[in-house]
């Protein structure tokens, strides 16, 4: 009998583990989640000086337990506010245009102009498409536009894809709320929440959602009983809430007409405002499982008029701390397209391919508030000042290397310069090379001490150029090769470290513009491939690598582990860079070899570029769990074959284009000139690498090296021209450095006499 017990309640315990897991392999997606909700509290100019004001408890309490921390606001382009909006829905960076403010509930007349209050906007839907809107629904008119815009863009964008995904996944969606004054409309809210047919399932973004208020700027406020009410109601029928609280965006937009009492006054009520909506609706909600995200689609625009695309943002339930995603490893940063793939992750579904984000994390931090008002202080500055102090250094660069041709000629005329004047451009010739490093070692700068910052930038710079140039009386090479390998070190080990230094360097990636959050920009792989090469053969010529049968192997191998680290998604997640970089190291290698090329060679060093670049590429499969922008972009070719590989190809060549007909590639284009002018400073001189060449062969060797990649790099990169500008660094600095350092610059060749040709006429030809 006990047997029959035992063997029955096994069988049973059997049936029903079967029968749990059995339910969790074949339950749709998302049905574990079907208790959650999500909700979108859209504040444009909200700021985090707002948050830490004080007076808003509830989103104290909120970060509390949750994340807080930058988001990136970029849109496809800055000209509309619907831009910033439909970014978010789309999960990529999107344009609207002006028609995507225009937002309607169904059987809400559209304005006066041009309807006259005589149409409502499921007529309009039924005149330009055909096709009916159910009457609670909310129409965006603009998604036609949306669409039209997407297309120019050759990027895998998608108008409305958020609401698309739930809908498909079949869950509800509502809107709420507008940002409407007596003289604009603003319903850019509903393209958060609308699918691909412009149609947000549940909501109200009409004006009963809004009261008169004679005294409030523009006339109109939000009515938060009646937008409360609503909340809750959308809350129980929906999945996907976005609220739109528009009294601070109607006080942004009446600035102007403001003065700095009113303006604080107003905004500073509205602030208080919010807050205090988001605690009526949490208490509502009590014991919810709730996601709740807080930000400002559009950021607060600074008085100075200057660009900030930075906006607070607060994600409930995943911290306390710092957020941050895959999109930007960043602590305290993430993006706006982060935001869709969080929400899908949150009711349960998957983000679709087409959305460029990330799920937002949390990163342990003892004060996130204070961390992200440091960061974003750090981040708005160095933006400011990265694009003058690059200009400044390109002008720099071409003025020292102006002054040497002059020094140059002179000198070859029999008219030399006084020796102080050559020391001077010598001086300058080495400070500029070593900028790249000392830009990664200064104060790191704010708004509060950009005084401070840069005084420190240049007061090591100027130390570092002083001990070169008095090493350089010994062996001029010696302070290049030290200048070179250190740089080419240093940012080799700050990618392998997260790039901490870089985020402080001129030379870094731009946060802000949005092009790359993480990993080696062009600008800084074009300093480490440069360096890497340079110093390799500054090395050789001072005798530290003796065996010729080693060299080619070592280059091969040095540049080799500079593609590893520029393609490598943890690290520099350059797909180009990794590209070029492998190519350059068998070109590399080759011209190290001083052999001809044959059929065996040029197989060998085929299959050791593509052993790289498979290895590397390898890593960021598009089944990682960590996937980076390379992944990405070899999911979209997985999932669109053909047509994502020719977009990708023609979006690059069209980048690459603009980066050379500008001013980088004009400057670069006037440089080497100037080493042409250099070259024929002298009829006699065969280019300007002939009058180092008896002297430092292999650093010759070098700079033949360092053209071929940059031009490969202008080939396969889309912005080459930035890389090839940081590679010019390494060729042209050293080169007229060397000629300005040999014993009569420009008149040495004077005694050198072209075969069959009369030394006399040498002399004076």
């Amino acid at each position: 009998m006990r047997n029959i017990c035992g063997k029955t309640a096994l069988k049973f315990l059997i049936l029903t583990c079967l029968m749990f897991f059995g339910t969790a392999a074949f339950s749709p997606p998302g049905a574990w989640a079907a208790n959650k909700k999500a909700v979108l509290l859209t504040i444009n100019g909200l700021t985090l000086a707002d948050i830490e004001s004080g007076e808003t408890p509830n989103f104290d309490r909120l970060i509390e337990t949750g994340g807080v921390g930058l988001m990136n606001a970029r849109p496809a382009r800055y000209r509309h506010r619907s831009n910033f909006y439909l970014s978010i829905g789309a999960g990529a960076r999107a344009e609207s245009g002006a028609s995507g403010r225009f937002g309607f509930n169904a059987n809400e007349t559209l304005p006066t102009n041009p309807f006259s209050d005589r149409l409502s906007a499921a007529d309009l839907i039924w005149q330009t498409t055909r096709r009916s809107i159910p009457p609670d629904a909310v129409i965006n008119i603009g998604i036609t536009t949306a669409e039209k815009a997407a297309e120019k863009y050759r990027r895998p964008i998608v108008p409305g894809l958020l609401g698309e995904a739930l809908k498909q996944a079949g869950k509800k969606t509502a809107v709420l709320g507008n940002a409407d004054t007596l003289m604009v409309q603003h319903r850019e809210v509903s393209l958060i929440t609308m699918d691909r047919r412009g149609e947000t399932g549940l909501g109200d973004v009409s004006s009963s959602t809004n009261r008169l208020d004679r005294r409030f700027p523009g006339g109109l406020r939000t009515d938060y009983d009646e937008l409360g009410r609503q909340a809750l109601i959308s809350l129980e029928q929906a999945d996907f809430v976005v609220i739109e609280l528009g009294d601070l965006p109607r006080i942004n937009d009446m600035r102007a007409l403001m003065n700095d009492r009113a303006y604080k006054q107003s905004r500073r009520r509205a602030v208080r405002d919010a807050d205090t909506f988001l605690g009526d609706l949490v208490a509502g909600r009590a014991g919810a499982d709730d996601l709740i995200i807080v930000t400002s689609p559009q950021p607060q625009s600074r008085p100075s008029g200057r660009l900030d695309l930075l906006s607070p943002i607060i994600i409930s339930g995943k911290g306390p701390g710092a957020l941050s995603s895959n999109t930007t490893k960043r602590k305290g940063l993430i993006t706006n397209v982060d935001i869709a793939p969080t929400i899908l992750n949150h009711l349960g579904e998957p983000a679709p391919i087409e959305m460029a984000g990330s799920i937002a994390t949390v990163v342990q931090e003892e004060n996130p508030v204070m961390f992200a008002l440091s960061r974003h202080s750090q981040i708005f500055t160095l933006r400011q000042m990265r694009t003058p102090a690059l200009l400044t250094f390109l002008v720099l660069m071409i003025l020292a290397l102006s002054a040497s041709v002059l020094v140059v000629w002179l000198g070859a005329t029999g008219k030399p310069m006084p020796a102080y004047v050559t020391e001077i451009i010598k001086f300058a010739l080495l400070a500029l090379t070593a900028i790249p490093l000392t830009s990664m070692f200064y104060f790191s700068m704010n708004e509060s001490n950009v005084a401070v910052s840069l005084a420190s930038f240049g007061a090591i710079t100027l130390v570092v150029a002083a001990l070169a140039l008095w090493l350089s009386r010994v062996r001029p090479l010696a302070p290049l090769a030290i200048i070179a390998a250190g740089t080419a070190l240093v940012v080799a080990a700050d990618a392998l470290f997260g790039t901490p230094l870089s985020l402080r360097s001129f030379f870094g990636s731009d946060l802000i513009a949005g092009g790359r959050y993480y990993g080696l920009g062009n600008t800084l792989m074009g300093v480490l491939v440069g360096a890497s090469i340079f110093a390799l053969v500054a090395i050789m010529d001072l005798g530290l690598i003796s065996k010729k049968r080693w060299r080619p192997a070592i280059g091969l191998a040095a540049l080799g582990a500079a593609a590893v680290i520029i393609g490598h998604p943890d690290v520099g997640a350059n797909a180009g860079g990794l590209i070029a970089t492998a190519g350059a190291a068998v070109i590399f290698g080759q011209i190290l070899s001083d052999s001809k090329i044959t059929f065996i060679r040029a197989a060998a060093g085929l299959s050791i570029f593509l052993t790289i670049v498979a290895v590397v590429l390898f890593v960021d499969l598009p089944s990682s769990d960590n996937q980076s922008h390379i992944g990405k972009s070899l999911g979209m070719i997985e999932a669109n074959g053909g047509t994502a590989v020719s977009d990708i190809i023609v979006r690059k060549i069209s980048m690459n284009y603009r980066g050379i007909a500008s001013i980088r590639g004009y400057a670069l284009a006037l440089m080497a000139g100037l080493a042409y002018l250099l070259g024929r400073a002298r009829k006699t001189a065969r280019g300007p690498f002939s009058l180092i060449r008896p002297e430092y062969p292999m650093t010759v060797k070098g700079f033949h090296a360092l053209i071929w990649t940059g031009a490969l790099i202008v080939a396969v990169n889309d912005t080459g021209a930035v890389a090839a500008l940081s590679i010019s660094i390494y060729l042209l600095l050293p080169l007229f450095f060397l000629v300005l350092a040999s014993p009569r610059p420009g008149i040495e060749d004077l005694t050198q006499t072209p075969a069959g040709e009369a030394p006399e006429k040498a002399a004076f030809s």
